[in-house]
């Protein structure tokens, strides 16, 4: 019995640990009584429950199980960490090593209570782009298992395998109404995550990022020595459904438009101690010319902190270098993922993968669960022509998606013949453009718009927004 309570007492303590910190902070009287005192208190409730349920309940019990769920249970007070029991730490540990084959898309965050994951782009020549599947479309399960229960991370882990060829089958919610089911087979994904367009008549440059890789930034520094040689009078910038991906690779992004020893980000703990500052390291390269950057609800995470990072040097004097005064954000509010998570192995052959800090942008901002507000708002929106299709309520906000299939056939029109489509019909860029060429004719008339402040009052007194008021004449 000693030995089976000392077993209890030990593991116990790890598992009140995160309830009692919560009761330290709202009870007051237990303020007063020590830490270590309050888990030896309920330490002893704890295992007399334990014992009594294991000798007395009808039915059996899985300890393991059980004890993984309750240690979830508490960990669980973002909704990015969690509690990782053998069989999740080891799927984790294997996912960072060797070779895998996926399926081709971009999967945008998920809260807990979703019941769906929404595919943010499909990758040109991948699998789930030669099998049909859309943007925006909604998986509802993986190989029959609904993934409403399941983090975008626990997906991902699903849609990889080690072996290639090897089936995966989607049910896809579309049009929010079709179910379908499509069978995909995991190949070699290509990198396709950036994808750049010259407006020829009006010489602005459109550039869509729609992740972070360990490429990116190379890909980005060679794509604006080409614009540079066009000499556009503006850039767009689109970082919508851009979910994150490596941080490091944002910074060097940044760098591209800022220069060196830049500070874009730093991590703080809970007491405001920073853990981590990160500083670009490349020169600039891109010529100073307005910048539009869109974002929306799924721009998160590292997006957030390059267009966070490059408006705040628009914004302040940050730098003892002259920074690009006209950087400005158009779109929705992004997403709102400031957290920092760290894997913490324990005992058991588990893992704790906690949040320990919040991302702060140059400015000393957090965007956890508030995301940036952009300087022009403008929802998404298409012509009527386009036989809207409204989908589902995402995050509270609604979404709308053009209604049209992929044609498996000879006659099927490329990709980026597709994306130049939708480009001409996308008001978020258009509006963009537009911001653009009235900025760059107002630089031609007057001098004063040298700063962002004043080039901002000018576009916001000739540009009609979705928050611009307008007022009933009676």
């Amino acid at each position: 019995m000693k030995k089976f309570s000392r077993f209890y007492r030990e593991f116990l303590i790890l598992l009140l640990i995160g309830s009692l910190y919560n009761n330290l902070i709202i009870s007051n009287d237990a303020v007063h009584q020590s830490f270590t005192d309050q888990i030896e208190s309920w330490a002893n409730s704890m295992i007399e429950t334990l014992h009594l349920v294991n000798s007395k309940s009808y039915y059996p019990i899985g300890f393991d199980d059980s004890m993984i769920k309750a240690l979830d249970a508490f960990v669980k007070k973002d909704s990015h960490s969690r509690f990782l029991g053998p069989k999740d730490y080891n799927d984790l540990i294997k996912s960072t090593k060797g070779e895998f084959y996926g399926i081709g898309v971009v999967l945008g965050p998920k809260r807990p209570d979703d019941e769906f994951l929404t595919i943010l782009e499909v990758i040109p020549d991948s699998p789930s782009y030669n099998k049909g599947l859309q943007k925006f479309d909604k998986i509802i399960a993986i190989d029959s298992k609904p993934v409403n229960s399941l983090t975008v991370d626990d997906a991902v882990k699903l849609l990889k395998a080690e072996k290639r060829h090897s089936p995966v089958e989607l049910t896809i919610l579309r049009d929010s109404k079709s179910v379908i089911t499509i069978v995909v087979e995991r190949d070699i994904v290509k990198e396709e995550h950036l994808a750049g367009y010259h407006f020829r008549n009006q010489n602005i440059t459109y550039l869509a990022l729609s992740m972070f890789s360990e490429k990116t930034a190379q890909r980005l520094e060679n794509f604006i020595k080409k614009i540079n040689l066009k000499n556009p009078k503006g850039l767009i910038l689109d970082l919508r459904n851009n979910p994150g991906g490596i941080l490091t690779s944002a910074v060097d992004c940044a760098s591209l438009f800022l220069g060196k020893d830049k500070l874009i980000v730093s991590t703080k703990d809970k007491n405001q101690k920073i853990q981590e500052e990160l500083y670009t390291s490349k020169e600039k390269i891109i010529k100073d010319m307005p910048i539009i950057i869109l974002i929306n609800d799924f721009t998160a995470s590292a997006a957030e902190i390059l267009a966070g990072a490059l408006r705040a040097y628009s914004c302040n004097n940050l730098s003892k270098d002259k920074c690009n005064p006209h950087i400005f954000l158009l779109g929705t509010t992004s997403y709102g993922k400031g957290s920092v998570q760290e894997v913490i192995p324990i005992s058991n052959d588990c893992a704790l993968k906690l949040t320990t800090s919040l991302y702060y942008l140059p400015d000393n901002k957090s965007i956890d669960c508030k995301g940036i507000e952009p300087d022009f708002y403008i929802d998404q929106k298409f012509p009527p022509s386009n036989d809207l299709k409204l989908l589902h309520k995402i995050y509270g906000k609604e979404r709308r998606n053009l209604n049209e299939k992929v044609k498996l056939d000879n006659q099927e029109k490329d990709y980026f013949k597709k994306k130049i489509e939708f480009i001409k019909n996308d008001c978020q860029i258009q509006a963009a453009a537009n911001l653009i060429l009235l900025l760059d004719l107002g630089l031609r008339k007057s001098n004063k718009l040298c700063t962002r402040q004043n080039s901002l009052k000018f576009l916001s007194k000739s540009f009609i927004g979705d928050k611009t008021l307008i007022e009933y004449i009676n």
